[in-house]
C-alpha cells in the first residue's frame, strides 16, 4: 500500500497499559500520548514486523526481557496519524496493533518522555495519537477470546474477564457523562439514569462467567467486582474493576512466594546425595545438605512459573509433562530453557519419573551422579482452575495421576493458586471441557475420542494449597467457599 506501517505495541501489567508522551520541538505529535511505536515502509513480512515492535519497546521503555506477546490485531488504516493535512493516499497508515504482558513496571524513558501507566479506558479521555483506542480494542480480550483460550490458565484468564467488563463499563461511562455534559442532570432532563447501563453491564458479567465455568476464578472476581462497585453505575464499576484487577495480580504474586517459600523449606530437608541415607556405619555425612530439588509440573500456570522463579536457588531441574490435550508444557519448556534447566516427559512417562529414585536426592537427586541413574523428582507444584470446598482441585488432566503417582512414592505435591480459585460449592459432574475430534486418531475407522481437558484430583493426595492467605487447611477452604458464595448475592437482587 502507499503511506506507511505504523506498528503500535501496548504493553499491558496488572490490567494497566503505558503510554508516552514524546516532547519535541512542538507540533502535534510531542503534546499527544501514544504507545511504544516503530514505523516500516514498503511491504515487510511478519517476522520484520514482530522484530521491530519489539525493539521500539526496548528502545522507547527499557522493557524487553520482561514483556511477552498476548496477540497480534487485525491492521486498520487510517489517514495523518500525526494530525496534520492530508494530501492523498501518502499519508494513509496501516496500523498493526499488539499486546503484550510485561512482568514490571519500571521503564526507562528517553529524555523528555513522559510516561504513566493508565487503565485502558482512560486513553479515551486523553488527548492521544488518532488511532490509539482502536489499536487497544483490536488486541482488547473479549468473552469470545476468553472461551476459545486453551493456552493460558485461569488466573490470566479472570484478569480478561474484568478486563473485558472494565472496558466497557468505561465506554458506557462516557456516553453517560457526554449526556450530562450536553444536557445537563440526566436525571432532571428525563435521560437514561443509567439503569440500562446497569442491566448491559449485569448482562455481560453473566456472560463472562459461563465462558470458561471450569475456571471458578473468572466467576469469583467478576462476582467481587459486581457486589462491591459502590453504586450501580458504570463509572462505579470501571474503577472497581481495575481494583479488583491489581488486586488479583496482587494475590497471585503473593501465592508464587508462599509455594517458593514451600520448596524452599523442603530442600533444607532433603538429605545429600552423599550422604548414608539411613544406613549405620557412621560416616560425616549423615547431616541433610542444602540443595536445589528437581520440580515436576505440568501445563502452564503462570503463578507456578513465578514460583520457581522466586526460588532464591533456582531448581537444579524443571521437569515439565507435555500436558495433552493442548501441549502447552511444551511453549513452557521452551520460555524456561535459556533460564533454567528443563526437561519433557511424555504424559504417560510421568509416573515412571516419579517412580524412578523418588524423592530426597537419593538416585536421581541433584548431587548424585545423574548421568547414570533415572531422574528423581523432590516436589511436584502444579496450579488449579477451580479448588472445591472439600479440598480436591481441578486442574489440567494429568494432574490427578502425577499427583497420585506421587503420593504412592512419597514425594510431596503442592498446589499454587489464588484463593479466588475456591469454588463455592461442589458440583455432582464437573465440567472437565471434554469433547470430541481433538486429534487422538487419524484414521478412517468409526473411532470414538474420550479427550477431557481436565480431571479433578482428590484433596487426601495434595500436600498442601498454596495461596495468598498462606497454605491452607481444609476447614480454611470451606470458610472462603461461604464467602465468595456470599459474594454471588448481587445476581440475586
Amino acid at each position: 500500500m502507499n503511506g506507511s506501517h505504523v506498528l503500535a505495541a501496548l504493553v499491558r501489567n496488572a490490567g494497566a497499559v503505558l503510554v508516552l508522551r514524546r516532547s519535541g520541538e512542538g507540533g502535534a505529535e510531542g503534546q499527544r500520548w501514544d504507545c511504544p511505536t516503530s514505523h516500516a515502509d514498503g511491504d515487510p513480512d511478519r517476522d520484520a514486523l514482530d522484530r521491530r515492535t519489539r525493539a521500539a519497546i526496548h528502545e522507547q521503555s527499557g522493557l524487553d526481557g520482561e514483556v511477552s506477546l498476548v496477540r497480534t490485531g487485525e491492521p486498520f488504516i487510517i489517514e495523518d496519524r500525526e494530525g496534520g493535512i492530508t494530501d492523498g493516499a501518502e499519508d494513509r497508515q496501516l496500523i498493526h496493533p499488539y499486546l503484550f504482558d510485561a512482568t514490571t513496571r519500571e521503564v526507562t524513558s528517553e529524555s523528555g518522555t513522559d510516561c504513566e501507566w493508565l487503565r485502558p479506558t482512560e486513553i479515551r479521555r486523553r488527548e492521544t495519537v488518532p488511532g490509539l483506542w482502536a489499536s487497544y480494542e483490536r488486541v482488547a480480550p473479549t468473552t469470545e477470546t476468553i472461551a476459545a483460550d486453551r493456552e493460558r490458565g485461569s488466573a490470566a484468564l479472570s484478569a480478561s474477564a474484568l478486563a473485558v467488563l472494565r472496558d466497557r463499563a468505561g465506554v458506557l461511562a462516557d456516553r453517560e457523562r457526554s449526556g450530562r455534559d450536553r444536557w445537563g442532570s440526566s436525571a432532571e432532563d428525563g435521560q437514561d439514569d443509567g439503569g440500562d447501563s446497569w442491566t448491559e453491564l449485569a448482562t455481560l458479567a453473566r456472560d463472562l462467567r459461563a465462558a470458561r465455568p471450569s475456571m471458578v476464578a473468572i466467576e469469583n472476581r467478576v462476582n467481587r467486582a459486581m457486589a462491591t462497585a459502590d453504586d450501580r453505575t458504570p463509572s462505579a464499576l470501571e474503577e472497581t474493576t481495575q481494583r479488583v484487577i491489581e488486586r488479583a495480580a496482587s494475590a497471585d504474586g503473593e501465592a508464587a512466594a508462599v509455594a517458593a517459600e514451600a520448596l524452599a523449606d523442603l530442600t533444607v530437608s532433603l538429605p545429600s546425595a552423599g550422604s548414608n541415607n539411613g544406613n549405620d556405619d557412621d560416616t560425616d555425612d549423615d547431616d541433610p545438605d542444602v540443595y536445589d530439588p528437581r520440580v515436576l509440573t505440568l501445563s502452564r500456570s503462570g503463578t507456578v512459573i513465578e514460583a520457581l522463579r522466586a526460588l532464591e536457588l533456582p531448581p537444579c531441574e524443571i521437569v515439565i509433562a507435555e500436558s495433552r490435550p493442548g501441549g502447552e508444557g511444551r511453549a513452557v519448556a521452551a520460555e524456561l530453557a535459556p533460564e533454567q534447566s528443563v526437561a519433557l516427559v511424555a504424559d504417560a512417562g510421568v509416573a515412571h519419573i516419579l517412580g524412578s529414585g523418588g524423592g530426597g536426592g537419593g538416585e536421581g537427586g541433584c548431587g548424585s551422579d545423574a548421568s547414570s541413574r533415572e531422574r528423581a523428582i523432590d516436589a511436584v507444584l502444579v496450579g488449579s482452575d477451580t479448588i472445591y470446598p472439600d479440598g480436591s482441585v481441578l486442574n489440567k488432566v494429568g494432574t490427578r495421576g502425577a499427583a497420585i503417582a506421587a503420593a504412592y512414592e512419597g514425594v510431596p505435591v503442592y498446589v499454587v493458586a489464588a484463593s479466588a480459585k475456591i469454588s463455592s460449592e461442589l458440583p455432582a459432574e464437573p465440567d472437565l471441557e471434554a469433547g470430541a475430534g481433538k486429534g487422538l486418531y487419524a484414521g478412517e475407522a468409526d473411532v470414538g475420542e474420550v479427550n477431557p481437558t481436565f480431571d479433578v484430583t482428590p484433596a487426601d493426595v495434595v500436600t498442601g494449597i498454596c495461596t495468598e492467605r498462606g497454605i491452607l487447611e481444609p476447614d480454611d477452604v470451606e470458610t472462603l467457599a461461604e464467602e465468595f458464595a456470599a459474594l454471588a448475592a448481587w445476581d440475586e437482587d
